[in-house]
């Protein structure tokens, strides 16, 4: 594949989390690709399916596939679902998984859905008689007993290994069904994180439930090993990415600080990690060795904030180190073997960390050498055998942890074309526990430097070059299955950077270019949520906190040039970066 100069200078800049709601898009090699577009939906489609509601999105899926009805231009959310109406509904997934017909019956109008789901055994022993299953109301197990009669095994993968709290209250029957339909991400926990089998489902829910189905990106993965605070934190899945230098935990916000003077003809550097709380209290956890860089923080669920430390001005060692978030002493957790190498990113899971490190003792940036290890005993055991490609390759990338399995991007199959060196781009995965290696997925049509997570799901953007620039997710079990955010207008991309940021449930886009962050709405929709008003500048990271909106071009904060810095707060006042931590 051959990428047009404008399509790699997207694919060396930096990216950030997205997480989003989408429809299905093209035909996969799973089954789930007969599920194809019948009809269109249209906004107000049904008076009461409010934009932006949770279930939007879930409703206009299962009416696109033909899957749902409504009626009298209403969709009933709230109406609880009953077995007439779930018998149907399998019946129509089943018969287009399968290829198969739903013959025509007299009577009632479920009669032919009820003697279809009778005839292929889909129907659990549970059903009641026609002479009631027109009104009974279904409870979510026996709603997990006829999803699970649709789909093949292949097609339900586990993506989640949490336990369901309350299985034991099902019925014995069902409590196999139960257990798969959460393990595959399709149903989840209400209040509490309980399933709650025996309480009826509302026809949103079973919407969503059904959309999941049909979309495995949609589907809900977690990972026990995997904190679940750390998924809100910015930095802590990117804590290697070029715009981490600060990361938000409760009420406190964690900066990267650095103020460079001059003293005579030398520069000073100082570098300090400053907390800063919601009400606006400040103190300083950690302050560098003078002279050395701090960046890559993170925070975890151990009461730590996370960071490196590295001795730029002597091209020194580098250090992964951490400390408490109420302040004390520094804990070195791994030191460099030598001088110019680097850590480029890490990632803490099942109570480990993997390191990215880079030799950058070669004669260029193509003889850089890349390793990914895991950390013991304060030495690094490698994975994989020493890894060379161009270095924004490399800074671009991110580890990432789920299902056992590490993540990361490779920038393979290089060639030059007018003094520009690209890269295909692939996601390679290693078994934690058997050390296979192997390419996950082959997202070379992909611009890969703009890759994000969220559990088993991964996001991309795809297009550009002359075709329309979209925003695209699949399953990082089923990753033949695309799926398709929203098509990107044209005054959104108006220049060769972009970002895509997760922050506390909500998801945006960033271009540095038109000086806009937008939040992307569930139905695809983009709000403008802040607007940057610096003048020729152009910064390419936009930093969500809780206490505002930060703009930069730099992964920390430089006291001496608050110019840099724009912070947007939250009841739309804009104020410099200094000002904002009151630190000069």
């Amino acid at each position: 594949m051959k990428h047009t100069a404008a399509k790699v200078f997207r694919l060396l800049l930096p990216a950030a989390l997205l997480c989003a709601v989408l429809s299905v898009s093209a035909a996969a090699s799973s089954a789930l690709g007969t599920f194809t577009d019948a009809r269109q939906y249209q906004a107000g489609q049904f008076s009461d399916v409010a934009g932006g509601a949770w279930y939007e999105s879930s409703v206009k899926t299962v009416y696109q596939k033909g899957i749902m009805e409504g009626a009298s231009g209403r969709f009933l959310p709230d109406k609880p679902i009953t077995w007439a109406e779930a018998a149907a509904i399998t019946a129509r997934l089943h018969a287009a998984y399968q290829g198969k017909e739903i013959p025509e019956t007299d009577g009632v109008w479920y009669r032919r859905y009820i003697e279809y789901d009778r005839a292929n055994a889909l129907l659990p022993a549970s059903c009641p008689d026609e002479s009631s299953v027109g009104t009974a109301q279904i409870a979510r197990e026996d709603l997990c007993l006829l999803m699970r009669s649709v789909l093949s095994e292949e097609d339900l993968p586990v993506i989640n290994d949490l336990p369901v709290p309350d299985l034991k209250t099902a019925s014995a029957d069902a409590q196999s069904a139960v257990r798969d339909m959460y393990a595959a991400g399709v149903f989840t926990g209400k209040t509490g994180g309980m399933f709650q089998p025996k309480a009826f489902a509302t026809r949103a829910e079973i919407a969503t439930v059904v959309a999941r189905l049909l979309c495995p990106a949609q589907r809900v993965g977690a990972d026990s090993r995997v904190d679940q605070a750390m998924k809100d934190q910015y930095g802590n899945f990117l804590a290697g990415r070029d715009g981490s230098m600060v990361v938000s935990a409760g009420d406190t916000s964690y900066y990267l600080v650095k103020d460079i003077s001059r003293q005579g003809k030398d520069f000073i550097r100082t570098s300090s990690i400053v907390a800063r709380t919601d009400s606006g209290k400040l103190s300083t956890l950690y302050t560098a060795a003078r002279g050395n860089s701090l960046d890559r923080i993170s925070v975890g669920d151990d009461g730590m904030v996370y960071f490196v430390e590295s001795e730029v001005e002597t091209n020194g060692t580098a250090a992964l180190r951490r400390i408490a978030r109420s302040g004390g002493q520094a804990e070195t957790l791994y030191t460099t073997s030598g001088n110019e190498i680097r850590i480029g990113t890490y990632v803490r899971y099942d109570g480990s960390i993997y390191i990215l490190e880079a030799d950058w003792r070669g004669d260029s940036s193509s003889n850089y050498k890349y390793r990914i290890g895991k950390l013991e005993d304060k030495t690094l055991k490698p994975l994989t055998k020493d890894m060379s490609f161009d270095e924004t390759t490399f800074t671009d990338g991110s580890l990432y942890c789920f299902g056992g399995k590490l993540y990361y991007l490779y920038g393979d199959n290089s060639y030059t074309d007018k003094g520009y060196t690209f890269h295909d781009y692939s996601l390679w995965s290693i078994d934690l526990a058997t050390g296979e290696k192997g390419r996950a997925v082959d997202l070379d049509e992909f611009y890969m430097s703009e890759i994000a997570f969220d559990g088993a799901t991964a996001y991309a953007f795809d297009g550009g070059d002359d075709q329309p620039m979209k925003i695209v997710r699949f399953s990082l079990f089923q990753p033949d299955l695309r799926e398709t955010v929203l098509t990107l207008p044209e005054e959104a991309t108006p220049g060769y950077r972009m970002s895509l940021i997760s922050n506390g449930g909500k998801l945006y886009y960033f271009s540095p270019e038109a000086r806009k962050l937008w939040q992307i709405g569930a139905d695809g929709s983009m709000t403008l949520t802040a607007q940057a008003t610096w003048g020729k500048r152009l910064f390419e990271y936009a930093t969500i906190t809780p206490q505002g909106v930060l703009f930069h071009d730099v992964t920390s904060i430089r006291l001496n040039e608050s110019s840099v810095f724009e912070v947007r707060l939250p009841d739309g006042s804009l104020v410099n970066c200094a000002d904002f931590l009151k630190l000069q």
